[in-house]
């Protein structure tokens, strides 16, 4: 039976990385995550036929999206997005809340942290995501992006808890759902109600 549900724009966590450290900032994907990565691009096929892929400027999203482009078979084109592409705000406002993402996250969520540059980091991200002129897009990035967006759609699942990872949001093609990319022996998707 074929899938009649079509994905416009994906936003995702990338596969699994090796461990950071201060001599090694951006690990690359350990084996499992290159296999993982390669299991995820036959199954989001089912929901994007054709698509581009973009990452953020890091060798764990870059590796990602090599990984599912060659198990996908139709990507268009794959493309690193730099930061000032994608964030209009001020870029020390962004690297601040991307390196003390979870010490953030804590304090926001304790009442302590007013959520406005964890909002505007999430809008942004939201409006890249919907506004691309693609039939589809997949955008690799990390976990402080997915629990940026679930705070600016209200969805829980990532505020409180950190995504696994390739866990993230699809949103329909239509524009009339968003789902959770949910990972643990499968993927699969769950409507957000």
């Amino acid at each position: 039976m074929k899938n009649e549900r079509k994905l416009k724009a994906v936003v995702i966590r990338h596969a699994e990385r090796g461990k950071i450290t201060p001599n090694e900032l951006d690990p690359p994907l350990t084996d499992k995550g290159k296999k993982e990565a390669r299991e995820f691009g036959k199954w989001i096929k089912k929901y994007m036929r054709e698509l581009s892929i973009y990452y953020t400027p890091y060798l764990r999203t870059r590796m990602t999206a090599e990984e599912i482009a060659k198990a996908h078979g139709g990507v268009i084109e794959i493309r690193e997005v730099s930061i000032p592409e994608w964030w209009k705000g001020n870029k020390e406002e962004l690297c601040k809340v991307m390196q003390n993402y979870e010490l953030a996250v804590k304090e926001w969520i304790n009442g302590k942290l007013p959520a406005v540059s964890i909002k505007d980091y999430g809008t942004y991200i939201l409006k890249l995501t919907l506004n691309l002129n693609d039939n589809s897009a997949l955008f690799i990035a990390h976990d402080s992006t997915i629990t940026a967006l679930s705070y600016i759609l209200n969805i829980n699942n990532f505020v409180y808890n950190k995504p696994n990872y390739l866990e993230g949001i699809a949103f329909d093609e239509k524009g009339n759902g968003v789902s959770l990319i949910l990972h643990s022996s499968s993927y699969k998707l769950v409507s957000v109600d």
